[in-house]
């Protein structure tokens, strides 16, 4: 009987456990305090700090399931997936693990009884070769003389000058844990082995890595014994599941066959060997695991893998002829299929369809477009070259990636033309630097002065020296001038620089000499610069001064900032604690917080959200900073941002057990200091991007006043108490919409009549009608409605519209039959506008226009008609 990939899976553990090894579960494929990686990637991850000897383990010998992402880095599979028969992004890695208990021979023997037992997986023993590092005797004894493994069977890997970067050599990074492997082959050729043609043939499938790690790897290149040996093995069920399914391709197993066979049936694809298909099942598979861990697509990190699996995916869907979105539909079978397995993904079937749907919709327009617009100029190319400036127009433009247009020509054998692509990207960051407010002051002038040091946490004033004066891109020695901007560099200063969606701070440095008021405080690098300008005297470099800071302006920030974070873990709470920030400006006026989260906010959740905020404000909770270092906020539960980098040390701010945040910035001591919060707008700026706007104490209590004064006016009006004005304006609403009901119906019958008057001063020249009609203080609408009526009732007709309206003349031309009369309403209105001193602008059949209204009306309709006439009699 064929087993399936869950009985492969289930058999793998039962094996282990017999052997007393305890079965764990795998680890998040997000990693957990690894900055390193984006997705976890193999078996061993979660006992990295095991290994390097950082943590102690209670059970010495483990199994587990491990789920692992390869889509970037050094382990990258994604450009494989499709085109090689044994590539996924997304696996099951099978591993068993010895911290000092067992070692080389035990763990071959392990691995040999497993796959060749006929208990167990029954491979044949002559169809399986293993290769090994050339120095480790040890290993190669095992299989010679204890496993029996004919010579013929086993390939010594040559070693390098270099140990560590000899092949069959582990290394866990630059550093670190590392030691020698030996690899486990499956031969799927019909004849025995032929070590000459053994590399770079896909014939034999790589199935088992088992690693020894016995050294430690310094980092001046010295190799070193660890204190006691360990044993790391890694065997991918897909490819194992092939082997024993006897498929020659990953994408021939169960799991893969049925989600296969379910796209081709749906969507009526007859070749199951598609490349496409094999694309769409793995990309959809993976991206289903990816939302299931809280990320959502966006354009960096973990959410830009994501974004590019379905964006890659849908661009195969439209290669076999899915021309809508049609991922987020087969997530209810996929989930059935996965659950099989253990996986539970049934909750979150909704939130998953959701994402992918909206992600879909976003990115086929601009991939339709996209692919048009390649296409056409793909034609237009003779070198089998695509030029730069067209994958940069594309990307530039039309948000079209660069690896799908990459990918594209490559399956059309034609090569981008990346080093003019890259020289325009060049000169776009070039440009967009010396769009930067503060660029001017060159990079080698400020090395020249030291960091500056930040006093403003504490003090408000201080004494310090000026280090350096800027004015019109140049560092002068002094300045008196009172009509340019200038920039200041302090020793130290008590003005925050903006940094985190704070604003910088405001104020004033002076002494005896001079009076300088900042408007802005920016950073560069680690110089504080201080925008503004002088307003009386002369400054001079290296002088004494007072610095100090606008006191009230700075108070209303930190109300801001401190409500910040608490609104962040009200999110948190209220909606989802998954939700990623994505930006935050922090003002002394207002406050607003831009986070990913893919569902709709609702008016309920934004007045929960609101009272979570207000309850902790009245609490009155401490807020405290800690400096600690950053690999040990990675442990706690502490947001930081995922992709900004920090330094070794970071400081944490703390409200109370409520919000824990890397943040820099100012704040209030006590949360009562924020008086009250509101919610002032919440919408969504992107593809399940929300921002939320906010102010604070006096700021939300005059909006709340202000709110109350127009609803007592409401109240006034309606002459209704404030139970019934809801009520009052439904019924109110529900009259204007009759009325205006009513009124349609009168203006139909009004443009009837209208007509039928206009109609009777036409003029007809052969068979098309000329008409030319003048209104007073008419609506527009109304004008467009009566030319519709013409277009409803006349086969061939010009129709010339005017009406005059608050001192100004507005003309409409329509023309049915252009290639009969051989006159445009363009040329007409243009015609008409140079008679008026106007401006008009349309198209054959349609134009527009208008002009300040001529003293004699009827002059210019006089000499457009005579014209046109004219023009008519001539082409009949």
């Amino acid at each position: 009987m064929k087993k399936s990939i869950n009985d492969i899976r289930a058999m793998f553990l039962e094996f282990f456990k017999k052997k007393d090894h305890t079965i764990i579960s795998g680890s998040s494929i997000i990693p957990k305090n690894d900055s390193s990686l984006l997705f976890t990637n193999a078996g061993m991850n979660q006992f990295k700090d095991v290994f390097l000897g950082k943590e102690k383990i209670t059970h010495k010998k483990i199994a587990t399931v491990q789920n692992c992402l390869r889509t970037g880095g050094k382990h990258n599979d994604l450009n494989n997936v499709g085109f090689t028969p044994y590539h996924n992004t997304f696996f099951e890695m099978l591993g068993n693990f010895s911290f000092g208990e067992y070692f080389k021979k035990e763990a071959i023997k392990y691995a040999w009884e497993l796959l060749t037992s006929n208990k167990w997986f029954n491979l044949p023993a002559e169809k399986l070769i293993v290769t090994v590092h050339d120095s480790d005797e040890e290993t190669y004894d095992v299989w010679k003389n204890i496993i029996k493994m004919p010579l013929s069977q086993i390939i010594r890997i040559e070693k390098k000058e270099k140990i560590f970067l000899s092949e069959n050599f582990w290394k866990m990074g630059s550093s670190g844990p590392c030691g020698p492997c030996t690899e486990i082959f499956f031969n799927t050729e019909k004849t025995a082995l032929n070590k000459k043609n053994f590399f770079n043939n896909d014939k034999y499938i790589e199935i088992w890595n088992i690693v020894f790690i016995q050294f430690n790897l310094l980092s001046n290149g010295t190799i070193i014994d660890l204190p006691y040996k360990s044993v790391d093995t890694g065997m991918g069920l897909e490819r194992i599941t092939s082997i024993l399914q006897k498929k020659n391709s990953n994408y021939k197993i169960d799991l893969f066959k049925k989600l296969i066979f379910y796209l081709s049936n749906t969507y009526n694809i007859q070749d199951l060997n598609n490349q496409s298909l094999y694309i769409i099942a793995d990309h959809i598979r993976t991206s289903l695991y990816i939302i299931s861990n809280g990320i959502q697509p966006s354009n960096e990190g973990r959410g830009y893998v994501l974004r590019r699996l379905i964006r890659r995916a849908l661009r195969h869907g439209l290669k076999i002829g899915i021309k809508n979105a049609f991922l987020y539909k087969i997530i209810p079978y996929l989930i059935k299929l996965i659950e099989n397995s253990g996986c539970k993904f049934i909750k979150e079937e909704k939130k998953i369809k959701k994402i992918l749907k909206s992600e879909e919709i976003q990115f086929l327009k601009i991939l339709k477009k996209g692919i048009i617009i390649l296409n056409k100029n793909i034609l237009k190319i003779n070198n089998n070259v695509l030029p730069g400036e067209i994958v940069f127009k594309l990307h530039d433009t039309y948000g079209f990636p660069v690896d799908l247009i990459d990918e594209i020509c490559k399956e059309k054998k034609i090569i981008l033309d990346y080093q003019n692509f890259n020289k325009l990207m060049e000169n776009q960051k070039k440009k967009s630097k010396k769009s930067n407010k503060f660029s001017f002051i060159k990079n080698y002038l400020m090395s020249k002065i030291k960091p500056t040091i930040f006093l403003g946490y504490e003090k408000k004033e201080i004494t310090t020296t000026i280090l350096g004066i800027f004015l019109n891109e140049i560092n002068v020695e002094k300045t008196q001038s009172k009509s340019e901007k200038i920039v200041l560099v302090l020793k130290e200063t008590p003005f925050y620089a903006e940094s985190g969606g704070q604003i910088g701070d405001s104020g004033e440095i002076y002494n005896e000499c001079f009076n300088f008021l900042v408007e802005d405080t920016k950073k560069n690098g680690s110089v504080i610069i201080h925008f503004g300008k002088l307003i009386k005297g002369t400054i001079q470099n290296n002088s004494i001064v007072k610095a100090k800071i606008n006191i009230k302006k700075r108070k209303a920030i930190e109300i801001n900032h401190s409500a910040t974070h608490l609104l962040h873990s009200a999110l948190k709470i209220a909606l989802n604690q998954n939700i990623i920030q994505k930006g935050s400006l922090i003002t002394q006026e207002y406050f607003r917080f831009d986070f990913l989260y893919p569902g709709s906010i609702s008016e309920k959740k934004i007045r929960k959200i609101e009272k979570i905020i207000n309850n902790k404000i009245w609490e009155n909770l401490k807020v405290k900073f800690k400096i600690i270092y950053f690999e040990e906020a990675k442990k706690r539960n502490i947001i930081f941002l995922e992709n900004k980098k920090y330094d070794t040390k970071v400081r944490v701010l703390s409200i109370d057990n409520f919000s824990h945040e890397l943040c820099a910035g100012t704040h209030v001591k006590k949360t009562k200091e924020i008086g009250i919060l509101k919610i002032t707008s919440c919408n969504s700026i992107a593809s399940n991007i929300h921002r939320i706007e906010a102010v604070t104490k006096n700021k939300a209590l005059l909006l709340i006043q202000k709110k109350e004064s127009i609803l007592n006016q409401i109240k006034t009006i309606l002459k209704e108490k404030e139970e019934e004005i809801i009520k009052k304006i439904n019924f109110l609403s529900n009259k204007h919409l009759y009325f205006k009901s009513i009124n349609k119906k009168f203006e139909k019958y009004e443009i009837k009549e209208i007509a039928k008057k206009i109609l009777k001063k036409g003029i007809l020249i052969d068979t098309t009608r000329l008409i030319i009609y003048q209104f007073q203080e008419r609506e527009l609408s109304f004008i467009k409605n009566l030319i519709n009526y013409f277009k409803n009732h006349l086969s061939s007709f010009i129709v010339i519209l005017t009406n005059k309206k608050n001192k100004k003349i507005s003309i409409l031309v329509n023309v049915t039959n252009v290639s009969k009369t051989l006159i445009s309403a363009l040329k007409i209105i243009n015609f008409i506008t140079k008679k008026i001193n106007g401006k008009g602008g349309g198209n054959e059949k349609s134009a527009q226009g208008g002009g300040t209204n001529p003293k004699n009306n009827n002059l210019f309709i006089k000499e457009v008609k005579n014209w046109i006439l004219s023009v008519l009699k001539q082409n009949n």
